[in-house]
């Protein structure tokens, strides 16, 4: 054989070989991208994280529900995608549904015809406009559109006796509430409302839960990828082509077959201990509301600042229905709590606040659809609350 013909036999043989690896990295690609579409599309495991970790003790949350109701509000809740916002740095994309509804501005519409407000917002005088911010708590993951917070907060307030009497105006109350929001962000989410315009005559911040969150899920598990992204700039060609494959059906089998070693480093500062991070995170809590009521009194905006109940503080957990693992990702939490009881008072300087920390004690009754999220009645107890609060001369508007 010439050498010529060696050489074509040798290039075939490598040209054979690589078709053939490429072949079966294709065919791996469509099986496992075929698994995660039969399980997930077709419905064929739930597609939430709450029906999949609780199983049937979930459908004990929704009295009057079908369990096949119960699972399309859950999978509906919990397969919708967050989307991006500069500076949040992401939002509730817009989504139609059943059971949730976002409008494209961002806020969860109250249904009913002529029931939400509109939007834009209408010139001055016509309605007195709420701004409601928080998070998934807020918003009203696990319920529908009819139980959430907002929802019931509108109802109460344009009720006989209550601020729309007083104000002989309607009041519309817009839910800019989501997912895994704190104070910080909501504070920043205020300022981007205001500088495209929108100015509400008071804005309503429910918060609590999540600020024992944010260190350990919104900062790092939001951060890293931009961090990520900003230091792959000059990275090697495989560098980008491993996190590419990384996010292929095979790339992702893969990761979850290979446990990566973590590395430890020296460098990194020793964690603070609850107390220590309740501390920090109670101190960080009443910088952002100083900062959100300093921006409102200088737009003459009314505002409010709600510690919203959580389960690990003042509930009877023999009543709660998913009380295992409450405090796992909410750091100090407790602490937490028990320190905003002593200190509220002193961190008023004037501002608008309305504490409901204690609101389900003595309670006996479930009053949450997984481990941290409101049933609707529970939702109503909240905003009956703050309706009684903003009608009431303290918490009245200007």
């Amino acid at each position: 054989m010439s050498k010529a013909a060696r050489l074509i036999a040798w290039y075939k043989g490598v040209a054979l070989f690589c078709f053939n690896i490429f072949v079966v990295i294709l065919l791996l690609n469509v099986i496992f991208g075929l698994q995660r579409w039969s399980t997930q599309i077709l419905g064929l495991t739930p597609n939430d994280p709450i029906t999949e970790s609780l199983g049937e003790r979930v459908y004990a949350a929704y009295p009057g529900m079908s369990q096949e109701q119960v699972r399309a509000l859950l999978k509906e809740t919990w397969s919708r995608t967050l989307g991006y916002q500069s500076f949040t740095p992401f939002r509730e994309r817009a989504h139609a549904g059943s059971y949730v509804n976002v409008h494209e501005a961002g806020f969860r519409i109250i249904p009913g015809a002529g029931v939400q407000g509109p939007w834009p917002l209408p010139t001055s005088g016509q309605q007195y406009t709420i701004f409601l911010l928080g998070g998934s708590t807020t918003f009203g993951y696990g319920v529908a559109d009819d139980q959430t917070i907002a929802k019931h907060l509108q109802a109460a307030l344009n009720a006989p006796g209550s601020l729309s009497s007083k104000l002989n105006k309607p009041v519309r109350v817009y839910n800019f509430a989501t997912g895994f929001y704190y104070s910080s962000q909501e504070r920043i989410l205020l300022q981007q409302l205001l500088l495209q315009g929108h100015t509400p005559d008071r804005v309503v911040f429910i918060d609590g839960l999540n600020e024992f969150a944010a260190d350990n899920l919104v900062d790092h598990a939001w951060g890293a990828p931009t961090k990520e992204l900003m230091d792959s700039v000059n990275r090697p060609a495989m560098f980008h082509f491993g996190k590419w494959f990384a996010q292929t059906p095979l790339g992702r089998a893969a990761g979850r077959a290979i446990k990566t070693p973590k590395v430890v480093n020296p460098n990194e500062p020793q964690p603070l201990t609850p107390q220590q991070q309740a501390k920090r995170t109670w101190d960080r809590y009443i910088i952002n509301t100083r900062l959100s009521a300093a921006l409102c009194a200088g737009l003459k905006i009314d505002c409010t600042f709600v510690w919203q109940p959580v389960p690990q503080f003042a509930y009877e957990l023999k009543n709660h229905l998913f009380a295992e693992n409450l405090s796992s990702g909410f750091v100090g939490i407790e602490d937490g709590y028990a320190l905003s009881q002593t200190q509220a008072a002193r961190a008023s300087e004037g501002i608008d606040r309305l504490d409901l920390a204690a609101l389900q004690q003595g309670v006996n009754e479930n009053l949450y659809v997984d481990r941290v999220h409101y049933t609707g009645a529970m939702n109503k107890r909240i905003a009956q609350r703050i309706a009684e609060h903003l009608s009431s001369a303290a918490g009245g508007a200007r």
